[in-house]
């Protein structure tokens, strides 16, 4: 196994890609974790290449997903067997930061400069924006042992659905246990709707069916005290749902000089079908002419919050 380890700032993109050179008779298995040690929230499975898998794997970290520290990127050859890979990982030309206002984005030079941080010198690229999906976020509050749940209507556009859970790090020592469940609009569990939170952020991702949308689901929080009694909690949910890959607005040049900021403008959220209290999911992309890229997702006209343990 080989080790490579990234240090990253808030808000940057992160873009590793590992290649087999030969990968019709070579394999590796390629990991990312955070600097706490957990999965990478951008790609928590081990992701296999070579022989019947790709012989590439690109794993791209965005601005909204990043947490500063040191990642760590394995490389994992068979047992028994050597591999020869190819790894380049690269920051991209921008640091990305929502504004107060939730109207746009700040961007800034990442590592004092252009991409790959190139002192004094300035970053450029295009910007242009996607509409991905809808998502809304949720202040829980807990009241113990018992389950907290949150109700959404799956839209009909939605191919799938994503849950995160973040809990404070001195409630997650006292927890032996935390899961994340969903079920449909009968009390059935869905398929692949249940998943432990083995770090105190979680991420859930559920494919949805035809048969899914349209119709509320349930998520349910249920958490396991070390003590018996347990007491009351707090949290912060998000739900999202995603598979939408439209152009909206209309994206224009960036310049950003070395140790600078510019505001990125977002576009006004387009009519969309989404359940109460969501809000769009803009995607926006900074491309340079070299390929190097940032990217967030934010939250456009975003919703008033909800409160846990209400169905």
């Amino acid at each position: 196994m080989q080790r490579y380890f990234l240090r990253v700032q808030d808000d940057a993109t992160m873009r590793a890609t590992v290649t087999l050179p030969d990968s019709q008779s070579q394999q590796a298995t390629v990991r990312l974790y955070e600097p706490n040690g957990a999965p990478a929230r951008s790609a928590p499975d081990d992701i296999d290449i070579g022989e019947q898998d790709a012989g590439s794997a690109t794993i791209t970290v965005r601005a909204e997903d990043m947490v500063a520290g040191v990642y760590e990127l394995d490389v994992v050859a068979p047992p028994l067997a050597a591999t020869t890979v190819t790894v380049r990982a690269e920051l991209g030309p921008v640091a990305l930061a929502a504004t107060q206002q939730g109207a746009g984005l700040e961007a800034s030079s990442v590592g004092g400069g252009g991409p790959g941080g190139a002192e004094g010198s300035t970053a450029t690229g295009a910007v242009a924006y996607r509409l991905v999906g809808a998502e809304r976020s949720y202040a829980i509050a807990g009241r113990g042992q018992p389950a907290e749940s949150l109700q959404a209507r799956a839209p009909r556009w939605a191919k799938r659905m994503e849950v995160d859970l973040e809990v404070p790090a001195d409630l997650w020592d006292e927890l032996t246990d935390l899961s994340v469940t969903i079920y449909d609009s009968t009390g059935q569990q869905v398929r692949g709707g249940n998943e432990p939170v083995n770090y105190a952020f979680g991420r859930m991702r559920l494919a949805l069916s035809d048969s899914l949308t349209g119709i509320p689901l349930t998520v349910e929080f249920f958490p396991a005290f070390a003590r018996p009694r347990g007491h009351a909690w707090r949290g912060t949910a998000r739900i999202r749902f995603l598979g939408l890959e439209a152009p909206v607005g209309d994206g224009k040049p960036l310049a950003v000089v070395a140790g600078g900021r510019s505001v990125i403008r977002l576009p006004n959220a387009p009519s969309l079908d989404m359940p109460e209290g969501f809000g769009t999911l803009i995607e926006t992309r900074v491309t340079t002419p070299t390929g190097s890229v940032a990217v967030r997702r934010t939250v456009v006209a975003a919703p008033s919050r909800g409160a846990g343990g209400v169905k």
